[in-house]
């Protein structure tokens, strides 16, 4: 129903499960228009979803001769364009090159900064590292873990038992005495830190 649109988006791992729509505006718009936004402000949103996705194509293009990284952008440009309270996007990098990825997590930095909330279903630790701050780990349709981002991808051996690669950056930080780390940003920061002002721990291990 509308009055969920408005505050739930859902962006199907499958784009073309979602998108339905003759032309690229039309498949943004519907949306909008059901929900009453006027010509003007459906315009700007279209505008401001197509960016934040880098999405560059003729707004009457047909959305079925994209390609499937394409149209997998779109239907999440589709979600964005009506801002919606709480984002759940299922498997939202696939398909999505390296760049795209790092310019779509900064798209979802820039809505939780907002106030929106997002969900993502995804198996990439990577990247659930780089945006999330609570992970539910899932086993056979049973949560078996709950907790800080840090907390969970940080814990090697539990990543391990449950058949998944621990990140990079806790590995290095680990065998180098750095710390534990999750993100790749946060160690470059305090290693770079301890150089510049001479903070050096003697336990430090170069690999």
């Amino acid at each position: 129903t509308s009055k969920i649109a408005r505050h739930v988006g859902y962006v199907f791992q499958n784009p073309d499960s979602q998108i339905f729509a003759a032309t690229i505006y039309d498949e943004i718009a519907s949306g909008l228009k059901k929900l009453g936004y006027s010509n003007e402000e459906i315009a700007g949103r279209i505008e401001y979803a197509l960016k934040a996705v880098d999405l560059k194509k003729p707004l009457t293009l047909s959305p079925h001769i994209l390609s499937f990284g394409e149209r997998h952008r779109l239907a999440i440009a589709t979600v964005l364009a009506i801002k919606p309270d709480i984002i759940i996007l299922d498997e939202p990098f696939a398909g999505i090159d390296y760049r795209r990825s790092l310019q779509m997590l900064q798209t979802l930095r820039k809505l939780v900064e907002e106030g929106h909330s997002i969900v993502l279903i995804a198996h990439d630790l990577q990247l659930i590292g780089e945006v999330a701050d609570r992970v539910v780990v899932m086993k056979q349709g049973s949560i078996i873990r709950d907790g800080d981002v840090e907390e969970i991808l940080g814990d090697i051996g539990f990543l391990e038992e449950n058949g998944y690669t621990p990140l990079q950056a806790t590995l290095v930080g680990i065998r180098t005495g750095l710390g534990r780390y999750v993100r790749v940003e946060d160690m470059a920061r305090d290693l770079s830190r301890r150089i510049k002002y001479g903070n050096h721990n003697e336990n430090i291990k170069l690999l």
